[in-house]
């Protein structure tokens, strides 16, 4: 195993990975305490055994210019690979505004071929490299110094077992034609917009209770306040007010400091930082919004009108899942089915991949020109002849 600490060492492993096709890339940071992640380590092997192959990069207090490692994630002939790597492409999108490209996630394709939705990276090495890891360090304080031998041990594991599952979850892909259905669903991985977050639109992030427009347009504005002190003081959301806090404060509608009483014990950075009246003023914008401005608000626990279509388009995908051996949600979620059944015709699933596997046949189904016909075990999909 090899620490690098200084930028001399980084871009001497740089200047080595691009002799080679591809590099495992992992992270570990801390995010308890703040809004934004604190990167810790990264770690990277390549697939030799040279004194190169595998380090660990130590970045906290000082450590090396990350500029040659981010020329390497710009090199489009090193395909960086990753497992589960939406919190990893965040810390790297907010440090320098870009992506590792190309890009190779092993949960994305391990569900294409055949694994459930949001696989582990252990279930994944015992698969294709036949090893148990160690997954006792994972919550380790990775901000804290010196780490411990079992902690770079863990880290670096995470990153040694990746290029097995790699080469074979690339080899599959390419034999099965699959390589599109992991470009696709890397598209959404690698947009901008997935880690942009408008406090504007942080209201949708909780779970809504009620249907009230009017209350939830206070719930909008406290949750914009809270989104914008987060990310001012880098805190946590809770640490500003909890979700129970901001539906509790948009209930009581406060006009003076003394109606936040009863809640008291969950506005303490509120009272601390000096905020409780810029809240009220908050609550006040929420309570005079237009009619013309109040959020569009999901009826809850009325009945879907196309509750049994949804329910079939359920049986069709699962059924069509376990004939192309891949997980169902990496073909179409919940809500894709509810915008299917509803009428929706943009939807993503009725194109590419998705529409040949599943898509085309569903708009069939909700056009009342196929119907499902179960034979033994199996669900069988029938053209309806008209009358």
């Amino acid at each position: 195993m090899k620490i690098v600490a200084t930028t001399d060492e980084l871009n001497t492993f740089c200047a080595h990975a691009r002799e080679f096709p591809f590099i495992a890339v992992d992270t570990e940071f801390v995010r308890d305490t703040t809004y934004f992640p604190r990167l810790c380590l990264i770690q990277m092997a390549l697939p030799d055994t040279g004194e190169w192959s595998e380090i660990v990069v130590d970045v906290i207090s000082g450590g090396p210019n990350l500029d040659g490692l981010y020329e390497i994630f710009r090199d489009p002939s090193i395909t960086k690979v990753f497992h589960a790597a939406r919190q990893d492409l965040e810390i790297f999108f907010l440090d320098r505004g870009e992506f590792p490209a190309p890009l190779f996630d092993t949960q994305v394709a391990a569900m294409a071929y055949g694994f459930g939705e949001n696989v582990g990276y252990r279930v994944l090495v015992q698969k294709f490299a036949n090893t148990i890891i160690d997954k006792g360090p994972q919550f380790s304080r990775w901000d804290k110094r010196p780490l411990s031998a079992r902690q770079l041990s863990y880290a670096l594991a995470d990153v040694t077992h990746l290029r097995t599952v790699y080469l074979a979850l690339s080899e599959y892909l390419a034999r099965s034609g699959r390589e599109r259905w992991l470009a696709d669903e890397l598209t959404t991985l690698t947009s901008p917009e997935t880690y942009k977050i408008d406090p504007r639109k942080a209201w949708r992030r909780l779970n809504i209770r009620g249907n009230s427009p009017r209350n939830m347009a206070i719930v909008r504005e406290i949750a914009q306040f809270r989104e914008e002190q987060a990310r001012a003081n880098d805190v946590p959301r809770n640490r500003v007010l909890t979700d129970d806090a901001i539906f509790k404060i948009a209930a009581i509608k406060p006009t003076v400091q003394a109606d936040l009483r009863q809640i008291q014990p969950l506005l303490h950075f509120v009272r601390r930082t000096g905020l409780v009246n810029r809240l009220i003023c908050v609550v006040r914008r929420g309570v005079e919004c237009p009619e013309s401005d109040l959020p569009e608000v999901p009826r809850i626990g009325t009945a879907n009108p196309n509750v049994y279509l949804v329910q079939l388009l359920k049986v069709l995908l699962r059924a069509r899942a376990n004939k192309h051996k891949v997980a169902h949600r990496l073909i179409a979620s919940a809500d894709e089915i509810g915008a299917i059944a509803a009428g929706e015709a943009r939807c993503r699933v009725l194109q590419g991949w998705r529409g040949e596997v599943f898509g085309r046949d569903a708009l069939q189904v909700c056009q009342g020109k196929m119907a499902l016909r179960f034979t033994g075990s199996s669900i069988e999909a029938i053209t309806v002849q008209p009358e």
